[in-house]
């Protein structure tokens, strides 16, 4: 059902400086409107801008990536609102730690507040993979701490205490489907039944947690305020700790950026933003005074950071001089030749790219792949040999300007050209397919800059390479759209042919994950021809169920969710519009924890299971 992961190194060729030397931040700071509003909570919005809260104000606040905002008085006067997280349900849920509240707001304003019970003051919150609301309580003055649960629609289906550790901080749903949070002296697992684990800090001590979010490496990273460090839990409970630079940097709060690494806000002395790899290394960006006090932070759509500044009543823009992949064409289609343009960016300035990369393959696997490497200083393109390794040696290289192609046995490529302008840089490459490496195809794109910051690998396309004929009748036709971007009630088309007719048809299967055929934690369906009934495999991936829920596409109001995707069958449906041809629209919301680069895989197979596409790489997808 799926492979195994394995990692693939970059190509980073003549690169000379050392990490962070060239990295900075440029920030920009926009006032709230109103005085006094002590900005606390952000984060961004399924309407493309950041929601944040104004707990002195009382007031919840929205900003564009322009830096345009827009405030929303609270009905409920003193209500405090703390921390703030995008709902499954496509508005906006806040803490109201003065008025013991949980509150609603959609992206049109509109506000609902839903007292809890005992008066207690929620602080922060996210979404869980139940489709529910979790939130921490932090009860100082009884050393008592509180896990709280709340449905879309307002129910509160109880508290749970800990009496030990107590001070709850901050919240998130974890990769293993269930939610982490902060303590007083340990971090706590929580699984949706209510049962809690918790793991001790090495020192025991008092640290004053804050914030902890899901990393992209599979584990939860958490601030230590008091102790000056950042933190790393597995799943299994091991914690690593990275103490920072910095000698009073009070680390406060955390997210994942959109580099692949973990940023956190340090509110001490210097006010700076610092920078988590996933390795550990640390680097740190002192603030302006306009930027003083950094609090609670947030990726926003516009792939900078954004923080608020309660001090200063502001909210703060990091735009990072970090690279970027920016897109690739084309999408989707077929063929033995192609002209492929890949598009990467520096905010510095082009001239900061140090090397960008392509690699064809039907996973993300630099063995017996298309794997192209240009070096930007150079200017010079490098074809890995079939063995795959990034660091050589190389099947060919050639200079930009340099006639003759560079081939392995997977593909021959000529550098087309290679144009930079301004903060952009298009890579032009013709390929020619070997007739050893049919089949179909994922085209991913990375690059690094002079200072080895990274973007990791983002699937920009797929590619069919004739002949790419599968076992038996069955054919696999496409998705509309082939790539995208979005969050809530996207409708995907899935294509199928079947030579023996649509009678013969058995399941059509969609999976939507990283870049890897992988069931476990993914969006993965299968449509039942013969019943006309949709599953959702649960999180646990196993094709053969348990299932998340399962429905008849019969115009009937109904939806079957799981930690990483709802789907509702208002504007699903399956139609043939040929006698051959099975044609089945999806509407799909994700999860807010399943944002992410995504792989669009559809397979089928026939009744009698004779006949067997395989799976098929169809489109690739952005959730955010």
């Amino acid at each position: 059902m799926w492979q195994s992961l394995r990692v693939i190194p970059y190509l980073f060729l003549l690169l000379v400086a050392s990490l962070g030397s060239a990295q900075t931040v440029g920030v920009t700071t926009y006032p709230v409107p109103s005085p006094g509003g002590g900005p606390a909570g952000i984060t961004a919005g399924p309407d493309g801008a950041l929601w944040f809260t104004e707990g002195a104000g009382n007031r919840i606040g929205r900003i564009t990536t322009a830096g345009a905002i827009m405030e929303n008085p609270l009905p409920t006067a003193g209500a405090r609102p703390f921390g703030i997280t995008v709902g499954p349900d496509g508005a906006l849920w806040f803490t109201e730690s003065g008025a013991g509240q949980i509150g609603r707001i959609t992206t049109a304003g509109a506000i609902t507040e839903y007292p809890l019970p005992r008066g207690l003051g929620p602080a922060r919150i996210t979404t869980g993979p139940d489709g529910a609301l979790w939130f921490t309580r932090d009860d100082s003055d009884e050393l008592a701490g509180r896990i709280g649960r709340i449905t879309t629609d307002g129910v509160v289906t109880g508290y749970l205490e800990q009496n030990d550790s107590g001070n709850f901080g901050g919240i998130a749903a974890g990769p293993d489907g269930a939610l982490w949070f902060t303590e007083r002296v340990a971090i706590g697992r929580i699984t949706t039944a209510g049962v809690v684990t918790e793991y001790p800090y090495p020192e025991l001590e008092y640290t004053l947690p804050g914030g902890i979010v899901a990393g992209p490496d599979g584990a939860l990273w958490f601030t230590e305020l008091y102790t000056n460090k950042i933190d790393r839990i597995t799943i299994a409970g091991a914690i690593s700790e990275y103490p920072l630079p910095t000698a009073i940097g009070a680390p406060a709060f955390i997210t994942t950026g959109p580099d692949g690494a973990l940023w956190f806000t340090e509110a001490g002395n210097p006010y700076q933003i610092g920078r988590i790899t996933t390795a550990g290394a640390i680097a740190e960006y002192p603030l302006p005074a306009s930027a003083s006090g950094p609090y609670s932070i947030a990726t926003g759509p516009d792939g900078a950071l954004w923080f608020t500044s309660p001090g200063n009543n502001a909210i703060g823009r990091a735009a990072l001089n970090v690279p970027a992949v920016t897109g690739g064409t084309p999408a989707a289609g077929s063929g033995v030749t192609q002209t492929f343009t890949f598009q990467f960016s520096h905010p510095a300035g082009y001239q900061n790219l140090g090397v960008v990369n392509v690699l064809i393959n039907n996973s993300l696997d630099a063995r017996n792949a298309c794997y192209l490497a240009y070096v930007q200083p150079s200017s010079t393109l490098h074809l890995v040999d079939d063995a795959g390794d990034a660091g050589g040696p190389f099947a060919g290289q050639i200079a930009l300007g340099g006639a003759g192609a560079i081939q392995n046995s997977q593909c021959a490529v000529n550098l087309v050209s290679a144009v930079g302008s301004g903060t952009t840089l298009m890579l032009t490459v013709n390929i020619a397919f070997q007739a050893g490496f049919a089949g179909n195809k994922i085209a991913f794109a990375a690059a690094a800059d002079l200072a080895a910051a990274s973007t990791g690998w983002q699937a920009e396309g797929v590619w069919q390479v004739p002949p790419a004929a599968p076992s038996g009748s069955i054919l696999v036709t496409g998705v509309t759209p082939a790539r995208g971007v979005g969050l809530a009630g996207e409708l995907f088309e899935l294509t199928f042919v079947d030579s023996k007719y649509l009678s013969d048809f058995g399941v059509a299967n969609l999976l939507i994950n990283g870049n890897y055929v992988d069931g476990r934690g993914a969006c993965y369906l299968a449509y039942v021809q013969a019943t006309n009934t949709l599953f959702l495999v649960d999180d646990a991936g196993d094709a053969g169920g348990p299932f998340a829920g399962g429905m008849v596409l019969n115009g009937k109001s109904a939806t079957i969710q799981n930690s990483q995707c709802l789907v509702t069958s208002a504007g699903s449906s399956f139609f043939p519009p040929f006698d051959d041809t099975l044609a089945l629209t999806l509407n799909i919301t994700f999860k807010g924890a399943f944002d992410g680069n995504r792989v669009l895989y559809a397979a089928g197979r026939d009744a009698a299971g004779g006949s067997n596409t395989g799976w098929q790489a169809v489109g690739t997808w952005s959730v955010q």
